[in-house]
């Protein structure tokens, strides 16, 4: 940078230099930067800071100086003095080797409020060491991820306050005890000790913090493996929130929290137990504790005897990710009279019983989502008594059915989740009148029934839901909607009908809801390009609406148009008013030809009309799990790759896997059956495999039987609800590039994938540790779970 750098840029607020190879900071290429705010010059080979680097910046109020590839161990601080506005400071992983990094200068900077000193060399605090934090009342300090060996008791003397202090990484539990002492009688909000190695909390950790104002504990990552009445004294009497998220507690005395009277959040997640026992909160009886989170644990029983009655002022539940197999009667929230949030979704199996639900009349919120919720039409309605609920999640179930009056008395529902359920029997006219079981939620914002493989809406359905504003109903099988089925829904400003079956959108159907939609998506259905589209065709061109697919609506029919935009369909109005009588007898023609066609496509290539059944029969059944499912596969996996790609997959895959591990692959130029045809060893192959590896390149992607390959895996997904797809991209592909398989592209933007680094080292250690770990998942237990 020179002189004249930034020159005449007098009202510059933010700077960002970084990233770059600036080795010193000239005072002189700033001289016009008197009004600069913010200066961020981190990522660079900055190892010196000159006395005047910042004297014509000195309404700074941030600097980030952070991760100089040559260290600033050395530098002279006195630099910073003339900053006696700043307020954030940030030298990470400079190599400091001390705290006291103003060296003896009398540097006081007293408007401070976030000081980082993350991943440095410091391996002790002495007392005194933060000299130049004298008076300061700060937002933030953290020293993590420093090799520390010991602290002195009165390092923080002379700080006002600290909102949150993190030593996460950088203290070890010996350290604890002289950390508490530094902090007693100290104005300290938050307390960060992740993963200093914590295996058991004992008495005196935390003896010194008695007379400090500590509101929240956080211990997460540790090894902490469980919480006994000793673990927490009268001197966390303060504590409002405590975190043990990603230990492994896998037990909890009765009397563990009895000393801590102020709590009111409460996180166990991610650790290890396994049931909820009568008396493992009874401890929080009467306590003011407002959110307890139990999720991703072992939990697989939930005790019937009243286990969480004493906690009348908890709002927030979660139970969510655990192993919970129980039909709820009702008993296990007995006492819960200020609930609010009930997480119970994915787990192994809840049922319902009418009076699952009779004690929490003030739940808002009911979270029942991948829970392998089988039933939920019950009489009476285990919901009937939730008058308060907003929000209903059942989705991501295998639900085959409502019942009229399930949902009656949800009279506050403003959100309902129904999506991935098999309800279309629900509305099917061969099963009789249509369960009206939305009739009495006139409150309902927010519906998704999309996943559910309806075919028809009927006219009624949405009679009710006046204040409904997004329904979403795509990826269903709906070929016809009744004409007057948004007669009253006037409000509606969000519509999904995407991924149906639908050959025309008619005006009489979205007549009552123009004025008030403000979106529509409605690609991937088989348009029909014909004159029975003309008013779709002319409102796309006169609508102020949004139609967020537009580039996916392609026409189907007639053959000559197939695969082409709607939106370069141009209808003449006088003509298609004089072709409608023509248009019978060309249908007829075209009927023929069709199945004529349909006959000779079949005979010729039956193998993939086989994959196409199977497939077709999946998606009707609503994507059911297909029971008794015991199959012993004969390789862990097939893999799908290009024959240019071969060279890898020999010296690469087949060797670490199969050589170096006990993996067993299907490799075509090795497992193919002799003779066979290539369509029935492919399917034959896939079907003996667990688990599919697909390795993308640009080859890849160009060949068509690895695309026959990636549809055998989606027939697997669909018929046998098995997600049995692993993507390894071998290359870096342009998004642009990929953009063109369009399928494959949407895969990797919702499924993660492996990268296969180009260099050895630790990348390529951790590519080979994470794929044989899905291997190896999926190896163990089938896994019938859907990823929401």
């Amino acid at each position: 940078m020179t002189a004249d750098s930034f020159k005449g840029l007098v009202n510059l607020d933010t700077l960002d230099l970084t990233y770059n190879s600036i080795s010193k900071v000239n005072p002189d290429v700033f001289v016009d930067q008197g009004n600069l705010k913010t200066l961020l010059l981190h990522h660079n080979q900055i190892n010196k800071l000159e006395t005047t680097s910042f004297d014509h910046t000195k309404e700074l109020k941030k600097l980030d100086l952070s991760y100089q590839n040559n260290g600033m161990g050395n530098t002279n601080w006195y630099a910073l003095n003339v900053l006696t506005k700043l307020e954030e400071l940030y030298l990470e992983q400079v190599k400091l080797t001390s705290v006291d990094f103003a060296q003896g200068e009398p540097i006081v900077l007293k408007s401070l409020k976030v000081l980082n000193l993350t991943f440095n060399l410091i391996s002790t605090i002495s007392d005194g060491d933060f000299a130049i934090l004298q008076g300061t009342n700060l937002q933030f300090l953290t020293f993590s991820n420093n090799p520390l060996t010991s602290i002195g008791d009165n390092i923080f003397g002379g700080i006002s306050s600290i909102q949150t202090l993190d030593a996460s990484s950088a203290i070890t539990p010996e350290m604890l005890p002289s950390l508490s002492q530094a902090l007693s009688n100290m104005d300290v909000n938050k307390l960060v000790l992740q993963n200093i190695g914590l295996d058991d909390l004992k008495s005196n950790y935390f003896q010194g913090l008695g007379n400090s104002s500590l509101q929240e504990l956080d211990c997460a990552f540790n090894n902490i493996t469980k919480l006994d009445s000793g673990s927490f004294g009268l001197e966390l009497k303060n504590v409002t929130q405590l975190n043990f998220y990603m230990n492994t507690i896998a037990q909890i005395d009765m009397a563990t929290f009895k000393n801590l009277t102020s709590l009111r959040v409460l996180d166990l997640s991610n650790n290890s137990l396994t049931e909820v026992t009568p008396a493992m909160f009874n401890s929080l009886n009467g306590s003011h504790i407002e959110e307890l989170y139990l999720h991703n644990n072992l939990i697989h029983t939930i005790s019937p005897q009243y286990p969480f009655r004493g906690l009348k002022n908890l709002k927030y539940l979660k139970l969510s990710k655990n192993k919970i197999k129980h039909t709820f009667t009702g008993s296990e929230f007995e006492g819960l009279k200020s609930l609010q949030v009930l997480d119970l979704g994915l787990n192994s199996e809840v049922t319902l019983y009418p009076n699952t639900f009779s004690n929490l009349t003030t739940l808002k919120i009911l979270y029942i989502n991948a829970a392998h919720l089988r039933k939920a039409d019950a009489v009476p309605s285990p919901f009937s008594k939730l008058i308060s609920l907003v929000t209903l999640d059942l989705s991501n179930n295998s639900l085959p059915s409502i019942d009229t009056s399930s949902f009656d008395n949800l009279n506050s529902l403003e959100t309902l989740y129904l999506q991935h359920n098999n309800l279309y029997s629900t509305w099917d006219p061969s099963k009789g009148d249509p369960r009206l079981f939305l009739r009495n939620l006139t409150k309902l914002k927010l519906l998704d029934l999309s996943w559910n493989g309806f075919k028809v809406i009927p006219d009624k359905v949405f009679f009710n839901l006046t204040n409904l504003i997004d329904l979403r109903l795509g990826r269903n099988k709906i070929s016809h909607i009744a004409e007057s089925v948004f007669v009253n829904v006037k409000r509606l400003s969000y519509l999904e009908l995407n991924n149906n079956e639908i050959n025309v959108v008619n005006k009489t159907i979205l007549k009552p809801i123009l004025d008030s939609l403000v979106s529509l998506t409605v690609g991937y259905n088989p348009f029909s390009c014909s004159c029975a589209l003309l008013w779709f065709r002319q409102w796309i061109d006169t609508t102020s609406v949004r139609i967020e697919d537009l580039d996916d609506c392609l026409c189907s029919s007639p053959p000559d148009m197939a695969g082409m935009k709607v939106e370069q369909y141009h209808p003449d109005a006088r003509e298609c008013e004089d072709k409608l009588s023509v248009y019978a007898i060309i249908a007829m023609g075209v009927g023929s030809v069709v199945v004529l066609g349909f006959i000779t496509i079949v005979f010729m290539f039956r193998s993939y009309c086989i994959y196409g059944y199977y497939y077709v029969r999946a998606r009707r059944r609503g994507y059911e799990h297909l029971h008794g499912d015991n199959n012993e596969y004969d390789y862990d996996a097939f893999v799908s790759f290009s024959g240019e790609d071969t060279t890898w997959v020999r010296e690469y895959l087949e060797t670490e896997l199969e050589q170096k591990d006990d993996f067993r692959l299907c490799l075509h130029y090795r497992d193919f059956r002799a003779g066979g045809q290539i369509v029935d060893n492919i399917t034959e192959s896939v079907e003996k495999s667990r688990r599919t590896l697909c390795v993308i390149s640009q080859n890849y992607l160009e060949s068509q039987w690895c695309k026959f390959e990636r549809k055998l895996v989606v027939y697997k997904l669909f018929a046998e609800f098995k997600d049995s797809l692993i993507i390894i991209l071998l290359e870096d592909i342009p998004d642009e590039k990929l953009s063109k398989y369009d399928k494959i592209h949407r895969t990797l933007k919702k499924q993660t994938y492996l990268q296969w680094p180009p260099k050895a080292g630790i990348d390529r250690h951790n590519f080979w540790f994470r794929l044989k770990a899905a291997l190896r998942g999926n190896r163990r237990q089938e896994d019938n779970t859907i990823n929401v």
